[in-house]
């Protein structure tokens, strides 16, 4: 990486210098265009979007979008693109006659905004949630997965030694994505157990063939726009391209994050009968259901370590944001997934206790609870845009913090002598606890088909996210587990 790519910067264009810099660049590379207004968008974890208005030489107001990688938090450090190689794909994806947007141009190092490019600002739904819920999008649902299908057809048939993307852009073999993750696992210095055993389940189940494609790394709702009538119009976001499997991007496309509570498992609205038939027609590659499961179980170690190293960012200064640390308890999603993937069965939901009177006006539990209430029915109701995301996320934030007072202090006390019982020692807190166990799974001291391990991972990952995100759709796929065969 050259150093003009390595530069960050942090940027905000509510300070004037920086407002300066930004009319200066848009005067300087689209001449006779004004800048009328630059507003910051949603998403975006570790690079921002910015949508900008210009008023152009002809009077007519046009938007575009500014993509920057303005803070240097970033989710990995070795399968992201960077900037200038995330443009070239999307040149040429577009040039492949992929629908994404088109490249105007790239930011160069004096333009001092740090890295990134200018695109076309194209119309579309992009709220995944809107997508695979909302009445307005049902006559798009019927056609996306058909789309999908035939997009990625088109993705994975690019010729990369003919567009030259074979040199511009790395390989992401089996075991360099899963050596990739557990090396970054390691530097975050945070044990989780479930993650050690799906570390070992992968390097166990690596795929010894498969055809190299071009593949987008990061395909699922959310990185795509919707039209309500015309369904897919456009796909984003290139950051995790590289020459890959296939498999990758079509297990990746069926994760649960990516459904958005809605209950089919492509995106929420398609179903595997559908997908891959139409993916086979297109591409003219077969779906391999076991490579397919290795990339759904892969992808939900990726989501699960992504999401610990963007919380964990909350603690630099630089990454001191509401959303990021909230993405944080978002690990607990992928490890119920693991889960589900790997050890289904039994599980046992958190106990609730019994009511206690607050022992002191106004208790932690009160005063999160009366935040929470004045948040949702006073403020959110009156804001718009990026300030509604932030108070949701919020809000979110506070719930967690609610659930935590009630239910943590339990779950760590059953964690700890669930631990100790399965070890045969006897160890003080939860993270002493989860470390031990984490070096007996790396050790082989404790066997991966022990009925005590797969029995405290399950209901220890069901405890945590019962905590952070009550609402899982993977939360009741694994209580609906217990039940259906409770009913046997």
């Amino acid at each position: 990486m050259s150093k003009s790519e390595d530069s960050i910067i942090s940027v905000d264009f509510s300070v004037p210098s920086q407002m300066e810099k930004l009319k200066v660049l848009f005067d300087r590379r689209i001449k006779g265009s004004e800048l009328i207004s630059v507003n910051k968008l949603t998403g975006g974890a570790s690079r921002s979007m910015f949508r900008v208005t210009l008023k152009r030489a002809d009077a007519i107001n046009e938007d575009l979008i500014l993509r920057l990688y303005e803070d240097g938090i970033e989710v990995n450090n070795f399968d992201q693109l960077t900037l200038s190689q995330e443009a070239k794909v999307a040149r040429t994806a577009l040039h492949s006659g992929i629908v994404t947007p088109e490249i105007i141009f790239e930011l160069v190092p004096e333009d001092g905004l740090g890295r990134g490019y200018v695109m076309a600002f194209m119309s579309g739904e992009t709220l995944g949630g809107r997508i695979a819920r909302s009445s307005k999008y049902e006559d798009a649902r019927r056609l996306l997965t058909q789309q999908l299908a035939e997009s990625l057809a088109r993705i994975h048939t690019i010729d990369v030694s003919e567009s030259g993307l074979d040199k511009a852009i790395g390989s992401m073999s089996p075991t360099r994505a899963v050596e990739g993750m557990y090396k970054l696992y390691l530097t975050l210095k945070s044990p989780v157990p479930m993650v050690e055993y799906a570390y070992k389940w992968l390097q166990q189940h690596l795929p010894e063939k498969y055809p190299e494609v071009l593949t987008h790394g990061d395909f699922r709702l959310g990185n795509f726009l919707v039209d309500k009538e015309k369904g897919l119009v456009g796909i984003l976001d290139w950051e995790f391209t590289a020459i890959s499997d296939p498999m990758r991007d079509l297990a990746y496309l069926c994760l649960c994050p990516w459904r958005y509570g809605a209950s089919l498992p492509v995106g929420g609205f398609g179903t595997y009968e559908e997908l891959f038939p139409a993916y086979e027609k297109a591409s003219g590659y077969a779906v391999d259901r076991e490579r397919f499961h290795f990339w759904q179980v892969y992808s939900c170690f990726w989501w699960t370590i992504a999401c610990m190293k963007m919380g964990l960012s909350y603690r630099d200064r630089k990454g001191r944001k509401g959303d990021r640390i909230a993405i944080g308890r978002r690990s607990s999603e992928g490890l119920i997934d693991l889960v589900n993937l790997l050890i289904p069965g039994e599980v046992q939901l958190p106990e609730v206790g019994p009511a206690t009177k607050p022992e002191r006006v106004a208790s932690v539990g009160e005063l999160i609870s009366s935040s929470m209430t004045d948040l949702i029915s006073e403020v959110m109701p009156e804001l718009s845009s990026r300030a509604l995301f932030l108070s949701r996320v919020a809000a979110n934030n506070l719930g967690i913090a609610l659930r935590e007072t009630k239910f943590g202090p339990a779950r760590d006390k059953s964690e700890r002598q669930s631990i100790n019982n399965l070890l045969r020692v006897e160890l003080g807190s939860v993270e002493e606890c989860r470390s031990a166990l984490c070096a007996a799974l790396e050790s082989g001291k404790v066997s991966m088909d022990n009925t005590k391990l797969l029995t405290h991972l399950r209901n220890s990952v069901v405890n945590d996210i019962a905590i952070d995100q009550p609402s899982y759709a993977g939360l009741a796929e694994a209580v609906n587990h217990k039940e259906v065969n409770s009913k046997k």
